[in-house]
C-alpha cells in the first residue's frame, strides 16, 4: 500500500508536538521490541538489496579482531569527505583517480595543497578538500598513519563531524556508534511521524539512531565479531534506505518496496496517517545571488615538441573557489551589458594578448548552490611577454570599473600547456574548465600564434 493510504483506521493529519513519536514510541508493541523489529528488517535489506558501490568493495586484509576483510579506513575517509553535499554518481566518478594519485595516508598528507585541489576540481566545496588533507597530516602525525577507531579519536581530526566519525567507526572498524545525514534523518523522522525542524529535528533524529544501533547489539546473538558488524549494515542500510526508497520530494518514496512497509504495517507512522510526503516539512529555498564575469582564455603556440599552453592565474587564497586558477577573469554582481566587450579587450592587452584576434566565442552558466555565475567568454592569441599581475579591486584598467574586479591572487601568472590541463596538473574549478573548453571547443582559436616568452 503506498504512502498516504488509510491504514486500520488510523486517522491522517498532521502530527502535533503532543503525538510525535518520541523514542521508540510508535506502533508495533513496546518500544524496545519495535526498535529490534526494525534495525533487524533494516540489516537484512541492505545486505540483500545495497548497491555495490567502490567503498563498499574495498577491502584490506583483517586486522584480528575481527577476523577478517575489512574496508581501507583511509579510502572511507576520503570517500566519506567527497560524499558530503555530492552526490553518489559523481564521487564514484572522482574517488578512483583521487586515490590513484593519493594511494595511502602518507601520500595524501606529503603532497602539497595544489596538488590535492588539482585532483578535488570539479567536485566544489573546496574547503572540504583542505580539510581532507589536514586530516592526513594529523593522522601521520598523531596517529602513526593508522585512521583512528573510536568516535572520540576521529572528531579531533580536521573536519570530522559527528556524522563523518560514527560512520567510519561503526561501518570500517564495527565500533557500536550510531550516525544521522540527511537521508538518515529523513526515514527516522517518517517512521516516527516527527515533523520538527532544525536543530529539534537533528536531535531527535541522533536519539532514534542511537536507540537502533542499541537494538541492533541487543538482538544480536554469536560472536562479538559478528554482532559488531550488525552496526555497520545498520547504518549504511538507514543511509540506503533513505537514498533508494524513502527519497527526499519530489521523488515520490517507495513504500510498497520498503522493508518496513506492508509486511510491517504498524512500524512507519507517517505511511499510516498519509503523511510521507509532508515529513520532513519542506524547506524555503534558498536565494540564489547572480555573478557575471568576463573570461579571456589567451593561448600560446607551443615550441619545442610542448604543445599549445593557455595563460592561468590563481584566486586569492579565501573567498569563492579559493586557490583555485582560472583563465583571466573580471567578476561582478551587475551584468556587464554592452561594456563587456570594451572589458575584454582592456583585459587582453593587460595580459598580453592581441587584440586584433580578440573575439567573443559564447557564453557559459555555471550554477551553485547559492550562485548562478554568468561568464562571457572571450578568446585571444597571445602577442607579449607576460610579467607579474597584481590583484585589481577596480576592474580591469580604466574601463572595467562598476565594481569589476580581477579576483586573482598576488602570485605570477603562468602558462599552462593543454597537456598538463587535461592530467589535472592545476586545479580549475567547473566553472573555469568550461570556459576553457568552450574556447578551445571553437573554430580557429587553436592556432596560437608564436611568442616570445620572458
Amino acid at each position: 500500500m503506498s504512502a498516504g493510504t488509510r491504514r486500520g483506521g488510523v486517522k491522517r493529519g498532521h502530527v502535533s508536538s503532543d503525538d510525535r513519536a518520541s523514542s521508540g514510541s510508535g506502533g508495533g508493541g513496546s518500544g524496545a521490541e519495535r526498535d529490534r523489529v526494525m534495525a533487524a528488517a533494516i540489516i537484512v535489506w541492505f545486505e540483500a538489496s545495497h548497491r555495490p558501490l567502490p567503498w563498499r568493495t574495498d577491502m584490506t586484509a583483517g586486522d584480528g579482531q575481527r577476523g577478517g576483510p575489512m574496508r581501507n579506513a583511509y579510502h572511507a575517509l576520503v570517500a566519506e569527505a567527497m560524499l558530503q553535499q555530492t552526490q553518489v554518481s559523481r564521487v564514484v566518478e572522482y574517488l578512483a583517480r583521487f586515490i590513484e594519485r593519493f594511494p595511502t595516508v602518507q601520500a595524501l598528507a606529503a603532497a602539497q595543497e595544489a596538488e590535492v585541489l588539482a585532483m578535488w576540481a570539479g567536485l566544489g566545496y573546496y574547503r572540504r578538500a583542505r580539510l581532507l588533507h589536514a586530516a592526513a597530516k594529523a593522522i601521520v602525525e598523531d596517529h602513526g598513519g593508522r585512521v583512528p577507531e573510536t568516535v572520540e579519536a576521529l572528531r579531533a581530526l580536521p573536519g570530522v563531524g559527528a556524522y563523518t566519525a560514527g560512520s567510519i567507526a561503526s561501518i570500517v572498524f564495527y565500533q557500536r556508534a550510531a550516525l544521522v545525514d540527511g537521508n538518515v534523518q529523513r526515514v527516522v523522522q517518517r517512521l516516527e511521524g516527527d515533523a520538527s525542524t532544525g536543530k529539534e529535528a537533528t536531535a531527535r533524529a541522533w536519539a532514534r539512531a542511537e536507540a537502533l544501533v542499541r537494538a541492533a547489539d541487543e538482538s544480536a546473538s554469536g560472536a562479538s565479531g559478528a554482532r559488531s558488524a550488525r552496526f555497520a549494515r545498520l547504518n549504511e542500510g538507514l543511509m540506503e534506505l533513505g537514498a533508494l526508497v524513502c527519497t527526499p520530494p519530489p521523488s515520490t518514496p517507495a513504500c510498497l518496496h520498503c522493508p518496513l512497509g506492508p509486511s510491517h504495517a504498524d512500524v512507519c507512522v507517517a505511511q499510516q496517517r498519509g503523511l510521507v510526503g509532508q515529513i520532513p516539512p519542506p524547506k524555503a529555498a534558498a536565494a540564489v545571488k547572480a555573478l557575471h564575469a568576463v573570461t579571456v582564455v589567451l593561448l600560446r603556440a607551443g615550441s619545442g615538441g610542448e604543445g599549445p599552453s593557455i595563460l592561468l592565474e590563481q584566486r586569492p587564497a579565501s573567498g569563492l573557489w579559493a586557490g583555485l586558477w582560472q583563465a583571466p577573469t573580471i567578476e561582478q554582481a551587475a551584468k556587464f551589458s554592452q561594456r563587456g566587450q570594451a572589458i575584454a579587450a582592456d583585459l587582453c592587452a593587460m595580459r598580453g594578448g592581441d587584440r586584433a584576434t580578440l573575439r567573443h566565442i559564447t557564453s557559459v552558466t555555471h550554477v551553485l548552490t547559492h550562485r548562478r555565475v554568468q561568464t562571457e567568454v572571450y578568446a585571444a592569441h597571445a602577442v607579449a611577454c607576460v610579467r607579474k599581475t597584481r590583484r585589481s579591486s577596480g576592474g580591469s584598467g580604466g574601463s572595467g570599473g562598476g565594481g569589476g574586479s580581477a579576483n586573482v591572487s598576488d602570485d605570477s601568472p603562468r602558462w599552462v600547456t593543454l597537456a598538463e590541463i587535461e592530467a589535472r596538473a592545476v586545479g580549475l574549478s567547473s566553472a573555469a574548465r568550461k570556459a576553457i573548453d568552450a574556447a578551445m571547443a571553437a573554430p580557429r582559436v587553436n592556432g596560437a600564434k608564436g611568442t616570445d616568452e620572458s
